[in-house]
C-alpha cells in the first residue's frame, strides 16, 4: 500500500502544480464596465472552439477589437482605467503584480485609445507597446492612436517615457503634461511639442487613421479637412 502511494504521490503533486497554473491563468484582472456597439473579444491562450469566454471579466491574454462607431470601458484591477475608441485592437497581457515582478503589459496592433491610471504605484507599473513605440508610465492620463507604423501620444496628466520598439534606437523621452509626440517606424520620436490648452480634451477626436490601419490623419486646421498625413506635414 505504501509503495502504491509512493508511486501515485508525483502524479498527485504534478496535478496539483498544473491545476495552480491553470488557476492563476483564469484569474481575473478586470471587468468591462461599459460598451456600445460592436465589441468581439477573444483570449490569445485559447487554442480551440470550446473555450469560456465571460463577457464582462478579463484575463490574461484577452484580445478586444472594437468595431465602426464602438467603444468599451475597462476597469484593470491595478487601477488603470482604460477606454478602447472605434476600430481598434488590443491585448491585455497582465496586470501590476509585486510579487511575481511583473508590470501591467498591453500591447496593440492599432486603435484609439485614453489610459488613465488610479494608483499609489511609484515607478512604472504600465508598460504600453505598439508595433512602433513603447510606453513607460506611472500614475499618468494619456491618449494614445497607433497604426501599423506610426504612433502618437499626449499626456493630459503626469508624464509617460516614449521610445522606439526597436531597442537599437536609443534616444527616447519623458512627454510631460500638456506635450504630445508622434513617431514613426524605425525613426526617433519627435521632440515633444507642447498642445494649445483649448485643444487638449479634444486632441484625440482630431486623430484618425487611414482605412488600412497603416498611417495617422490629423484634424490641424480648424476650418479645413483632415486629410494629410503628420509625417509630411509635421
Amino acid at each position: 500500500m505504501r509503495k502504491s502511494i509512493r508511486h501515485i504521490l508525483p502524479i498527485i503533486i504534478s496535478l496539483f502544480f498544473l491545476q495552480s497554473i491553470i488557476n492563476a491563468e483564469n484569474l481575473n484582472i478586470g471587468k468591462i464596465v461599459k460598451k456600445n456597439g460592436y465589441i468581439m473579444k477573444t483570449n490569445i491562450n485559447c487554442e480551440t472552439d470550446n473555450c469560456n469566454q465571460d463577457n464582462i471579466l478579463i484575463h490574461p491574454g484577452d484580445r478586444i477589437l472594437t468595431g465602426k462607431k464602438s467603444e468599451v470601458y475597462i476597469l484593470l484591477n491595478d487601477g488603470t482605467a482604460l477606454e478602447i475608441l472605434e476600430k481598434s485592437d488590443i491585448i491585455i497581457f497582465s496586470i501590476v503584480d509585486k510579487k511575481n515582478k511583473t508590470l501591467t503589459n498591453i500591447f496593440s496592433d492599432y486603435g484609439k485609445f485614453k489610459i488613465i491610471q488610479q494608483n499609489d504605484y511609484l515607478e512604472t507599473s504600465l508598460v504600453f507597446k505598439t508595433k512602433t513605440s513603447i510606453i513607460k508610465s506611472v500614475c499618468s492620463t494619456y491618449n494614445l492612436i497607433a497604426s501599423e507604423t506610426e504612433t502618437g501620444i499626449f499626456v493630459y496628466k503626469g508624464e509617460a517615457g516614449f521610445a522606439n520598439i526597436d531597442p537599437s534606437i536609443v534616444e527616447a523621452y519623458i512627454i510631460k503634461s500638456g506635450f504630445e509626440s508622434y513617431m514613426k517606424k524605425n525613426s526617433l520620436p519627435l521632440h515633444p511639442q507642447s498642445v494649445t490648452v483649448s485643444l487638449r480634451s479634444a486632441w484625440l477626436s482630431r486623430q484618425f487613421l487611414t482605412d488600412k490601419n497603416d498611417r495617422i490623419i490629423i484634424y490641424k486646421n480648424k476650418k479645413g479637412p483632415a486629410d494629410w498625413p503628420f509625417i509630411e506635414k509635421k
